[in-house]
């Protein structure tokens, strides 16, 4: 998940497209942001500043858990479930409402559901 928050601060991991130019040859323009950034929630994507807080609360959840190291401190495997879940939502939700893909998006993706199954691997030792 550090390696997930880390990649979400580089400039490259929310894709946007705008129209260039008005008229009958429709061209697309594609800026990146970080998911950091104010930019996509002015262009109402909410989705990745959920993302983004919902990692660092993982993150923190997870540093907790490591640090009290105790077997029977089963409390936080469901709400890191929920929100791993809730990560993977709405990284789907802002590809598919705003048709912007990015490979970063997609690592950050890929990192969310490898640490949602070591979750549910967990849970079930």
């Amino acid at each position: 998940m550090g390696v997930a928050v880390v990649l979400m601060s580089l400039p490259y991991g929310v894709q946007m497209q705008f129209v260039s130019d008005p008229g009958p040859p429709m061209e697309f323009v594609s800026f990146y942001y970080s998911y950091f950034s104010v930019m996509p929630i002015g262009y109402a994507n909410w989705f990745p500043i959920i993302t983004v807080l919902l990692s660092i609360a993982v993150l923190l959840m997870l540093v907790i858990r490591a640090v009290k190291q105790k077997k029977e401190n089963n409390y936080t495997v469901k709400p890191l479930m929920i929100c791993l879940t809730i990560c993977i939502i709405a990284s789907l939700c802002s590809w598919l409402i705003f048709n912007a893909v990015s490979v970063i998006g997609v690592i950050v993706l890929a990192l969310h559901i490898a640490t949602l199954a070591l979750q549910i691997n967990y849970k079930k030792t």
